[in-house]
């Protein structure tokens, strides 16, 4: 069994490639479209009654208007090698094929055996040497008997089915109401296997269709219907056809079960098209079908007038727009910043006004599916920074996630129910940011310098460095108060740092605004971020008022004789300078007393307990002269260096000034003093250590740095 199929299909591929049809030129000198092509095989028995070929004449009008610059070839089913074309679609030779094909309608004789397989096989051929892109299509008008059986159909057509499918070309079976049932049944076979349908030769169960499938196809649109009626002789059915401003393109099509019968289209005037007007259009009339094309028609309401007919009647439209709506951010945005989305519209790539009465809104769908719907306005608030400029802008919630966005824009008019839709993409993703730790900003010393904060620039946590000059200060009021340094800790080999100091010298009191500017280039567009306002307060350390001259005096007291007394007993310094020494023994020991003792418990990152202040052995002298200052040399720990530890009746203060490496409690930087929580988390050279307060009840109290 799979011998034979297998022998068929190298048969079939023997056929293909050497059958010579003959083609009977249209037109020699025309310049054809290099595109799709469509071949049309009719079975001459199909078409024989005038009802069908009426539908016929209206189905390749349509093809020939749908299609313009695609070239056509036509033969019948009963000499399937003899082609008739090619005849360009849309162009004045294209109705060229009526006379040619009248005279094989003429020399038809009924009864005569039909080749299914030979008709496709050639068909397959001339599309083979033709070049036929994706999408060209086999129309196929069967009405007779064929053979139907599974075993002919599976040996001699499914592998020409395959074929044409492989090549991306398209079979298409429409048979009359008549036609015999194996034509159905094989044309609904092979029609499915590339990816088409059967249709019944009828207005509304082929022409309307086909036509749909063709402008979906092209990206022309779907069909809109205007208007539809059943007619008596003397009823008249109006369809309105709302044209947008901005439209390039509008195509009308009526479909009429009369063949005859009064059209007319109406502009917005009321006036009806005439060749004369200045609007270019054109007008394909069949039997059973009326298209107009109309080019940059006026906006407005245009109307279809159809009269003297009897019969179903609808009016379809669709309209191209030649505005297109863009967007004018970056593709790529930052997380976690709101969003300043601007949209405007062009014509032929220029920016352009798409009226006062226009309205644009934005559909953002986010990578979790969930939509938001956003007006965008050009009046010059709510995200706008100028009324009137053309561009359409609101703000929108910062992105919380990274992936794609889906902006959905759509522009419409208060006036016109028709919209034009586009679909664009934004993606978000973490650009770096700059976390500002606020220290010391209030009591500063005239020119005393001050550690202000600290700037750590990161993305997503991870450190990222950067210039010293993408970090400016930009001062509010106050802003030749003193002198302000932004000074890089250590970083890469380049100079640049992804951690600084900012240290304020002032030299006057009073109080001065700034803010810390981030300014650098990222993702390929500049990226800018502004922390929250610092506010500095800086007073002038009281002096000693300075007292007043005073000139000594010195007055000379005449020499007199010794005057020699009685021993008068013990001196009073003798016993007095014994007592200030007991006194200030006892002071010094009753401060000392009253001291806090260290307490708390210093843990390692496993828990286990690596420092107990309340049992640490310290030097007697320190314990006596510091007994509730703990320096970090103390505890043994080399990463607790440069650290003190100051412990009041129920708080524990750290004070550090080291610059490198930093020290960072709860995974802040720190430089100066700050008050641990219970539990925080202490982190130098690497290592990561929890104090553990030991006391309850404790609150927190900040100190020069934040936690």
């Amino acid at each position: 069994m799979k011998l034979s199929i297998r022998a068929a299909i190298f048969s079939i591929l023997v056929v293909a490639m050497t059958i010579s049809g003959s083609i009977v030129q249209a037109n020699e000198k025309s310049n054809f479209s290099n595109g799709r092509t469509t071949v049309i095989a009719v079975d001459l028995a199909s078409i024989s009654d005038t009802n069908n070929a009426y539908l016929f004449e209206s189905f390749t009008g349509i093809l020939s208007t749908l299609q313009p610059g695609e070239n056509f070839y036509f033969s019948t089913m009963d000499e399937p090698g003899q082609f008739l074309g090619p005849f360009e679609a849309g162009s004045m030779n294209f109705t060229n094929y009526k006379s040619l094909l009248e005279e094989k309608i003429a020399d038809y004789i009924p009864g005569n055996a039909l080749n299914l397989p030979e008709v496709v096989s050639q068909a397959y051929n001339l599309m083979g040497t033709q070049s036929a892109q994706a999408g060209s299509t086999l129309y196929i008008f069967g009405n007779r008997e064929v053979p139907s059986d599974l075993e002919y159909t599976a040996k001699r057509l499914d592998p020409l089915a395959d074929m044409f499918a492989s090549s991306e070309w398209i079979i298409t079976g429409i048979t009359p109401a008549n036609a015999d049932p194996s034509m159905v049944s094989i044309l609904e076979r092979i029609a499915v296997k590339t990816g088409s349908i059967r249709y019944e030769l009828t207005i509304d169960a082929a022409l309307r269709p086909i036509a749909n499938t063709i402008m979906t196809r092209d990206s022309l649109g779907s069909l809109t219907l205007s208007g539809q009626a059943s007619l008596l002789n003397d009823e008249v059915l109006t369809s309105t056809i709302e044209i947008a401003p901005g439209t390039k393109e509008t195509t009308v099509i009526l479909f009429k079960e009369d063949p005859f019968g009064s059209l007319k289209l109406n502009s917005p005037a009321g006036q009806e098209l005439a060749a004369s007007d200045k609007v270019s259009f054109s007008t394909v009339e069949t039997p059973h079908t009326v298209i107009w094309k109309i080019t940059n028609p006026t906006a407005g309401t245009w109307t279809v007038d159809a009269q003297e007919m009897k019969g179903e009647v609808s009016s379809w439209h669709v309209s191209s727009n030649k505005f297109r709506l863009n967007l004018g951010n970056n593709q790529i945005i930052p997380t976690g910043q709101p969003l300043n989305l601007i949209a405007y519209v062009t014509e032929k790539a220029v920016m352009v006004s798409p009226g006062s009465d226009s309205l644009i809104r934005a559909t953002i769908t986010g990578p979790d599916g969930n939509s938001v719907l956003y007006e965008l306005n050009d009046t010059g608030e709510y995200g706008d920074a100028v009324a009137d400029d053309y561009y359409y802008s609101a703000t929108i919630a910062d992105p919380k996630s990274e992936g794609d966005y889906n902006i959905g824009l759509e522009l419409s008019w208060a006036e016109s129910p028709n919209t034009v839709i586009e679909q664009l993409n934004l993606r978000a993703q973490t650009f770096p940011q700059m976390e500002v730790t606020q220290l010391n900003t209030e009591r500063m010393y005239l020119d005393r310098r001050s550690n202000i904060a600290t700037i750590f620039v990161n993305v997503a946590g991870q450190s990222f460095a950067v210039d010293p000059s993408s970090i400016k200060a930009s001062f509010g009021e106050g802003a030749d108060s003193g002198q302000l340094d932004i000074i890089p800790r250590e970083g890469t080999s380049d100079g640049r740092a992804w951690m600084y100091d900012v240290v304020f010298t002032p030299y006057k009191e009073g109080i001065t605004t700034l803010a810390l500017n981030l300014n650098i280039e990222y993702a390929g567009q500049v990226h800018q971020q502004v922390s929250e306002s610092l506010a500095l307060t800086a007073i002038n350390l009281p002096s000693p008022a300075p007292e007043a001259y005073t000139p000594v005096v010195l007055e000379v007291i005449p020499e007199s004789q010794p005057i020699t007394m009685a021993d008068a007993g013990i001196a009073v310094g003798l016993i007095a300078l014994p007592i200030a020494l007991i006194s200030l023994i006892a002071a010094g020991f009753i401060y000392q007393r009253s001291q806090p003792r260290p307490f708390g418990l210093i843990n390692n990152e496993d828990g286990s307990v690596l420092v107990d202040f309340g049992k640490l052995e310290r030097s007697k002298l320190r314990n006596l002269l510091f007994p509730s200052t703990v320096k970090g040399k103390e505890t043994k720990i080399p990463e607790l260096e440069g650290i003190t530890f100051k412990f009041r009746k129920d708080k524990v203060d750290i004070e550090t000034f080291r610059v490198s490496p930093t020290v960072r409690v709860n995974n802040k930087p720190i430089v100066g003093e700050i008050t641990l929580m219970d539990s925080s988390w202490i982190g130098s050279h690497g290592r990561l250590f929890t104090f553990i307060n030991g006391k309850n009840g404790i609150s927190v109290e900040h100190g020069f740095g934040d936690d």
